[in-house]
């Protein structure tokens, strides 16, 4: 499907890429153009609507494209695109409301899918960046499919700890108790209260 429209590609609606952050879109969504150095070429380039924004803007940075990166099959590509995120995000917060309004939460969805422990301790940490502003906390509740993989990590010894982190901070309480009770997790309960990191017990 087209990243921007949604709409499915068929024999009429063409697939192309834009040439700045390579994600998919239909023609009427690539009807942008702008030079691209890195291209290498003189001429301008099809690009989508986000990118011919940032470009115009000369912001540099690329943040549809670290997403890109964030749907490979490689791990380790994967793991750099995470911690490019995060040093992106830690080092200037005004790219947070970009990554949110492109998908980055239904992105790290699939992630947590894969069941790989690494990347989604590192997604954890990079979750955490989002926990300040309410409007971001509502924007995380609503995506259902999300909160669900991250409580499903309390299941596995490895996850409880950075899934609890995000828990805590973002995840509502009312959303949480109905899980547990759903998924019978009480000896969860049970052991955190009796676990010697307090910040766990809490």
């Amino acid at each position: 499907n087209c990243f921007a429209c949604k709409q499915s590609f068929t024999l009429f609606r063409r697939k192309r890429h834009c040439r700045c952050c390579l994600l998919p879109f239909c023609w009427n969504c690539t009807n942008f153009q702008r030079k691209i150095l890195e291209t290498g070429k003189n001429d301008p380039v099809r690009i989508c609507q986000h990118c011919d924004s940032h470009l115009g803007a000369e912001d540099p940075i690329c943040t549809l494209r670290l997403l890109y990166h964030l749907h490979s099959t490689s791990i380790t590509t994967q793991k750099q695109a995470i911690t490019e995120l995060n040093e992106l995000i830690s080092n200037d917060y005004r790219h947070k409301k970009d990554l949110l309004e492109c998908g980055l939460l239904s992105v790290i969805s699939e992630i947590f899918k894969e069941n790989h422990s690494e990347l989604i301790i590192l997604m954890c940490n990079l979750l955490l960046y989002f926990t300040e502003e309410p409007e971001e906390k509502k924007r995380f509740n609503d995506e259902n499919e999300l909160v669900t993989n991250i409580l499903n990590s309390l299941a596995k010894p490895e996850l409880m700890y950075p899934a609890l982190s995000i828990i805590s901070k973002i995840i509502r309480e009312d959303i949480v108790m109905s899980y547990i009770q759903e998924k019978r997790y009480f000896e969860i309960l049970i052991q955190l209260v009796h676990h010697p990191d307090s910040h766990m017990r809490h």
